[in-house]
This record gives C-alpha cells, sequence and structure tokens, in this order.
C-alpha cells in the first residue's frame, strides 16, 4: 500500500466546494422494502411544468445523473415511542418519549434544479438552488417509521464521501466493459494475443543496452526480461531484493521511448509512456534514476502529482489538508524538483503561458491564509475579511487544468501514481497517445488499484515489475481479504511461465545474509553474483562471535507494552517492548562508538509504530542526533550496510503454548509471522543484520523456527548479555 503512508494522498484533501449543501426534496417517498429505492416516482410526476407565484411556467427539471462511484448516507430521524413501548420501559427509562431511526444508504443518482422563489422580506425574487438525491436503504437497514418526511420532522442526513482516489478506482473497474481488447483480457484472465511483425522487426533492429556511459549491462535474466516486454503486450517483471529491478525499469522507461521515436519516424503518429506505482515514494525513485543516471540521454519526463502535494506546495483557502501521519512528511521530490520536472512548479514557471495569472492567484491565496489563520486567533466579531471569492477558485482551477494539459503536451515520459494515471488532465493532455504502461511495485498493489492505469490509458502493451513475495497489498477490510482482495494482479499472473521473468542475480547482501531468505521465500534461486558483495575492507569485530558471519539473533525476555488508543506513537492495539529497545541501544551504541560505523549507514526497524516511536525518542535521548528508525513496510526499497531489526512480541516462557494453533498464533504473535514482511525485513541489509526478540514465543512460527534453526546451526544466537 514501499510504504503504507506513502500511498497515494489525493484522498487526503477536504475541499469545502467539492461538498455541496444536501437538502432533502419536501417529501420523500418510500417503498415497504428496504432493498428498494426511495422512489421518484412522485418527484418524475411533478416535473410537468409548475406555477411560480407569478403565475410564470418553469422549465422542465433536468434529468437525473447516474453516480458511477455512489456516497453513502447515515439517515436519522427521531420518532415518539407509542404507548404500548412507553408503558414497557416506563420504569427503566422514565422520561424517554422518543427514540432515534438510524439507516444507512447508497446513493444512485441526483441532479441539481437552479431556479428562483419570491422572498417575502426582501420583497422580490432570489435564486435558489435545490439538489434532488436518489438512493436505497442498505439492505440490513430498518423499514422507515413513516411514508413521508417533512419539514417538520428531526431528520438528518450525513454524507459519507469515498475518497477520491476510491471513486476514480471504482468508476474505472465499472468501465472495463468499455476498455481495449488488452485490459478486459488482463482482467479476465483470458488469452491475449501477440504484437503485430512490423512491431517485431522494428524490436528486433534495437539494442536492448542503455546507450549512456558507465550504465551497468544487463545480466542473462535482465535482458530475457527486457526482450520480453518490448515484444510482448503483457508481460511481468519478477526482481527479488538487489536484484536491479530499478535499473530495468528504468531501462525499460529508455528503451520503449526509444522505440516510440522509431514508430514515429515511421507512420508520424506520436506514442508516450506512462511509469506508474502504488506510492510516491516508488515513482519518485525511478524518476530520479532517470534523471541522474541517464543524464542528457534522458527522455523528455514530467512528474505529476496528486493535488494534495500542489495544494501543501501552494494553499488554497477553503481546502484544508486534514491531519494524519500519511501527510506529515508530504512533499515533491527535492532532487526533481531542482531539476525541473515536477509538473505543478513547472506551469508556474517564468515564462510559461497560464505562469502570470497562477501566481497572481497564489499570492493572493498566500495573503488570505495568512488571514485566516489569525482569524482563528480572534473572536467572531474582530475578524477580517479574506478576499477570495469562489468564482475565484473556480477560475483558479480552469487556469490549472488548461496549463497542466498544455504543459503535458510537451513530455514523452509521465510519471504518476497508479490512481494519478486515471486522472482527467492526464487523459486530456496524452488524448489516445500513451502507447506502454509500466506498473512498478505491482506486487503491493491492488488489482483494481492496478488495473486503472491499464483501462484509462488504453495502453497496446502493459509491463507489471514488483515481487509478490514482498509485501502484498494493504486491505483494511477482512471480508475483502479473504475474497480475494489481498492478492494482487502480479501475484494472480505469477505462475505463468510465459509471461514471467524472474531476475536471479542479486547484488545488494553479503552471501550469507541472502542464503536463508532465497531458501525460504524463493526456492533457492536468488544468487548472489559474486562473493565481494556485501564484503566490507574492515569487517567488524562483533561477527567474530558469530564465526566471521555477519548475521545474529539476539534473545531477549521482554514485556510488551500496548497502546489502548491510536495516538501520535501508534494506532490501537500497536506495541513496544523496551528491553528489546534497550538491547537496540546497546547494539547500536557499539556499532557507532566502538566499531566507528557511520549511524547514517545503520537501519533500526521493527513491524510497530510505537516501538519506532520509542525508539527514536531512546536515540535521541543518549544523544545521537543521526540515526533512521523505520516500519517493516516504509524501508521496502530501501538498503543500508548495517540493520538491527526488534520484533517486539513477547511472553513469559510458562505461557507459551508447546503445540500453538493458528488461532493462538495470530493472538501471540500477530502480523510479525506476516512472511511477506519477514521477507522484506531479512533482505534490507548489505553488510550486516542483527535481529532481536524472543526465539521461545517465535518457534510457534513456521519461518522464524527454520531461521532459528538455520541460524543456530552456524552458531549466530546469542543472549542478550553476550552481544554485542
Amino acid at each position: 500500500m514501499s510504504s503504507a503512508d506513502e500511498i497515494d494522498t489525493e484522498d487526503k484533501i477536504s475541499n469545502t466546494d467539492d461538498i455541496e449543501n444536501l437538502f432533502l426534496d419536501k417529501e420523500i417517498k418510500t417503498t415497504s422494502q428496504s432493498e428498494k429505492d426511495f422512489i421518484e416516482s412522485n418527484i418524475e410526476k411533478r416535473e410537468s411544468e409548475e406555477k411560480s407565484k407569478d403565475g410564470s411556467s418553469q422549465k422542465k427539471k433536468p434529468k437525473y445523473s447516474k453516480m458511477l462511484s455512489p456516497h453513502f448516507l447515515c439517515i436519522k430521524l427521531k420518532r415518539p415511542l407509542t404507548e404500548n413501548v412507553k408503558s414497557k420501559i416506563g420504569k427503566v427509562i422514565p422520561k424517554q418519549s422518543q427514540y432515534i431511526w438510524v439507516a444507512h444508504a447508497e446513493l444512485l443518482k441526483s441532479r441539481k434544479i437552479r431556479g428562483r422563489t419570491y422572498s417575502e422580506r426582501r420583497g422580490c425574487y432570489k435564486k435558489v438552488l435545490e439538489i434532488d438525491l436518489v438512493f436505497k436503504l442498505h439492505k440490513n437497514s430498518p423499514l422507515p417509521p413513516i411514508d413521508k418526511v417533512t419539514s417538520d420532522d428531526k431528520c438528518s442526513i450525513e454524507l459519507i464521501m469515498k475518497s477520491k482516489v476510491l471513486r476514480r478506482i471504482e468508476c474505472y473497474i465499472k468501465l472495463l466493459g468499455q476498455a481495449s481488447e488488452l485490459a478486459q483480457n488482463i482482467a479476465l484472465g483470458n488469452h491475449i494475443s501477440g504484437l503485430d511483425q512490423d512491431h517485431l522487426r522494428l524490436c528486433r533492429t534495437m539494442s536492448y543496452e542503455v546507450d549512456v556511459l558507465g550504465f551497468p549491462a544487463n545480466n542473462i535474466q535482465q535482458e530475457t526480461a527486457i526482450k520480453k516486454a518490448l515484444m510482448s503486450r503483457f508481460s511481468l517483471i519478477q526482481g527479488p531484493p538487489g536484484t536491479g529491478k530499478t535499473f530495468t525499469g528504468v531501462k525499460l522507461v529508455y528503451l520503449f521511448n526509444r522505440l516510440n521515436k522509431l514508430y514515429d519516424e515511421k507512420d508520424g503518429k506520436r506514442r508516450r509512456v506512462i511509469f506508474c506505482g502504488p506510492s510516491n515514494k516508488s515513482v519518485d525513485l525511478v524518476a530520479r534514476w532517470v534523471v541522474k543516471k541517464l543524464g542528457e540521454k534522458a527522455p523528455k519526463i514530467v512528474r505529476m502529482y496528486a493535488s494534495a502535494y500542489e495544494y501543501l506546495d501552494f494553499p488554497v483557502p477553503g481546502r484544508a489538508i486534514i491531519s494524519d501521519r500519511s501527510m506529515r512528511d508530504a512533499k515533491s521530490d527535492s532532487t526533481l524538483n531542482k531539476n525541473g520536472v515536477v509538473l505543478h512548479h513547472i506551469i508556474r514557471s517564468d515564462g510559461k503561458p497560464y505562469a502570470d495569472r497562477i501566481q497572481k492567484f497564489d499570492a493572493k491565496f498566500r495573503e488570505d491564509n495568512i488571514i485566516i489563520n489569525e482569524n482563528q486567533k480572534l473572536p467572531h466579531e474582530q475578524r477580517k475579511p479574506v478576499k477570495t471569492r469562489l468564482q475565484d477558485i473556480y477560475e483558479y482551477k480552469s487556469l490549472l487544468h488548461s496549463a497542466t494539459v498544455e504543459e503535458l503536451d510537451n513530455y514523452d515520459v509521465i510519471f504518476c501514481t497508479t490512481s494519478l494515471a486515471g486522472n482527467p488532465r492526464l487523459l486530456s493532455a496524452t488524448n489516445g497517445q500513451v502507447a506502454q504502461v509500466i506498473i512498478d511495485e505491482c506486487g503491493m498493489c491492488s488489482e483494481p488499484e492496478c488495473m486503472v492505469p491499464i483501462i484509462a490509458t488504453h495502453a497496446t502493451q502493459v509491463v507489471l515489475i514488483g515481487d509478490h513475495k514482498q509485501l502484498r497489498p494493504i486491505i483494511k477490510s477482512r471480508e475483502a481479504s479473504e475474497l480475494g482482495l489481498e492478492k494482487s494482479l502480479f501475484e494472480r499472473y505469477s505462475t505463468d511461465g510465459s509471461l514471467m521473468t524472474m531476475l536471479e542475480q542479486q547484488y545488494r547482501m553479503n552471501k550469507s545474509i541472502c542464503e536463508f531468505p532465497s531458501r525460504m521465500f524463493y526456492d533457492g534461486k536468488l544468487k548472489t553474483a559474486n562473493d565481494k558483495i556485501g564484503r566490507p575492507l574492515k569487517p567488524l569485530k562483533m561477527w567474530q562471535k558469530s564465526n566471521d558471519i555477519p548475521r545474529v539473533f539476539c534473545h531477549v525476555e521482554g514485556e510488551e507494552e500496548i497502546l489502548t488508543v491510536k495516538t501520535k506513537e501508534g494506532n490501537e492495539q500497536s506495541r513496544s517492548n523496551m528491553r528489546e529497545i534497550e538491547q537496540v541501544l546497546k547494539v547500536f551504541r557499539h556499532m557507532v562508538i566502538v566499531e566507528g560505523v557511520d549511524p547514517g549507514t545503520i537501519n533500526v526497524m521493527s513491524q510497530y509504530n510505537a516501538q519506532c516511536t520509542a525508539l527514536r525518542a531512546e536515540l535521541k535521548e543518549k544523544g545521537f542526533d543521526k540515526f533512521d528508525v523505520t516500519t517493516v513496510v516504509s524501508s521496502q526499497g530501501g538498503e543500508w550496510d548495517y540493520v538491527i531489526f526488534s520484533l517486539v512480541r513477547s511472553l513469559p516462557k510458562y505461557l507459551i503454548e508447546k503445540n500453538p494453533t493458528e488461532g493462538w498464533c495470530i493472538q501471540n504473535l500477530g502480523f510479525i509471522t506476516d512472511r511477506h514482511q519477514i521477507n522484506v525485513a531479512l533482505t534490507r541489509a548489505k553488510k550486516g543484520l542483527v535481529i532481536i526478540g524472543n526465539k521461545n514465543l517465535l518457534v510457534g512460527n513456521e519461518v522464524w523456527k527454520k531461521l532459528l534453526k538455520d541460524y543456530e546451526m552456524n552458531n549466530c544466537i546469542f543472549e542478550s548479555r553476550q552481544f554485542p
């Protein structure tokens, strides 16, 4: 969902101009069945011409617009208790005379009716906007207690809005029937036809290497993967840790762009590439590499961010950024910004056709935001008015749309998140010119999310890059996970050898660090390219205790502390372990002070936010200013010389079951048994790995039991007092 905190944040914006004031029509009628719509038959009968107060005829009301991705409603209605009910509960709740009927519903369609009405107070006509909504009750909601709701009834309606990201995903999935043949075949698992002979001949004329000095050459698997991607409509590249997956992605961007230029010379039609992924972090990484590694030979690329990022850089009055952990560090990449490839900064740069007008609005909005911040400290009667009007916001949004669409026309490769690939501005700018879609980190991208760029762009070639053995999509609903949403599109196709190529040579980890993950997760296929990888010129002295094998397990019998409510430290039920924190500090201090390791090359890792927060506080208190503490989820895609991994979960030995059931393991081990997260944690370190946990508890899980057996055979397990 790369970091769960990094996923597309387009839904983290609260737009005051996007939320209409919702009004009930004067009379809303319902059928006797809760599954049926709140019917519009009586409303439509009134759609013949009505007479206004002065006798003039009003225009026929507009038709309803159906909602592809409807929002939800929570409806509450106060009703008096019947005498029979009151007599039964009178002794229990003496003064109770009312009850609240509560139901949930889904909006189906809506329409806006603009008109005018006569105001007795003003003595003139005034404009009015009426919003008609048609919805249906949830099947489990109780039947309405009355047939009609009038203005005299105490009825409230709460609009429960879906995020913009989820609405976009849902809309495109519903449009699958209108999508390209390739998109439909991918979604439905049908046979995918090959490309025409002209395309294949053109590919054979190309080199599969990047013509840039110092750029690493392809190994056998990389060459196979790139060739298959160029010559197929649909292909997958599995990139286990350290196998050069990012380099392969950069090469594909370069080679697809070269292929499109050859096509352009041949038939004069422009073709473009979209590179996307589920998180901003993964997309930024590849975009940076394209800029840095390819230099002058890089294609014309642009990085398009979601509106949340633009509004953080250029705040608009009336648009409130929701305070959320995923938005704390939300900002466009500084390297990409310096290199002039961030779209919302480009359109504001000098010389661009819309820059002056956009900059004037930005200056006006800055002044108003200062006033708004000052007004929050003042009593209502002392507050100053702002200059921005609703019409200014509309004009500003129109300017941004025009500027974005025109500017996007200047680029051959567009970098964005998977959700943003379905953005109307992007689609308007590319207008059917997208030939290739590359989706990175596809193993942690849900299938509906992955299908958005494939459906929206009508691309003729699709490449999925990822590793289904590492992080999977993060699905909050257990029911949705069990129904299959947790399985990514990449994982669904991973067993098809004709489509997938696995990169087998890893260039990151010391051979001894790689051995166990290779056997456990990749059937022994992941090989270290050469014995020098991950070997420092001067090995740390602490590895002498483990026979110079740079991986150890420190046994600590600590005590868990559990957060009972969600706080800044972590979510509800997040955990910390003080004994393990003490051991982490002991190892960290030894590595930095005794061994002379640069603290910036050490990553301290845990699966629990509460533990990470406590570790940061303790390291800071002990005088360390430079340190890196991350969750396992946010570490995917990263690498460090050394990793200290704190497992947190612990129980006294007498409480540990000898033959634990699956339910017992879930309750007492939690997600530290998630083999995908274990794989990520074990493969971040290049030169050394220290795992800290309770071995007595961990043997209840198959993966940890095998790891402990492997470490024990190599004399790599120590009591906390013995190491370092």
